[in-house]
């Protein structure tokens, strides 16, 4: 500290002086200086949610399958036309025709992560 310089009698003083923004007011711009906010069309939110999505179809078409990811889009008709048509496959795998249910599942899983993408990126 300098010579001239006094505590102050209110220590809490400076902070609420700092807050309302006393120090920094001859370096302050005036409101006509600062540009506008950007419009909600150029920022990157919709990117990032599609992004986002993409990433939840991928988790949900790979480990449950059985049509959560169209699910998750909002087919819910797709959906479950997909796990009704895994649960065949299932069955045709279980009794007898391991060939035919193995492709139904497969493609099943394929539709899945597919459409539910393409509901996502259009």
């Amino acid at each position: 500290m300098s010579e001239g310089d006094e505590l102050p009698d209110d220590p809490g003083g400076d902070e609420r002086a700092d807050a309302n923004g006393v120090w920094d007011a001859k370096h302050a711009t005036g409101a006509s200086e600062t540009p506008p906010a950007a419009p909600a069309s150029t920022t990157t939110t919709g990117f990032d949610t599609r992004r986002r999505r993409t990433g939840a179809v991928l988790l949900l078409s790979v480990i449950p399958g059985f049509g959560a990811a169209h699910m998750s889009t909002g087919a819910w008709g797709r959906g479950v036309v997909i796990a009704v048509l895994n649960v065949v496959g299932i069955a045709y795998a279980v009794n007898g025709h391991p060939g035919l249910g193995g492709w139904l599942m497969f493609g099943m899983r394929f539709v899945d992560i597919v459409g539910a993408l393409w509901r996502v990126w259009s």
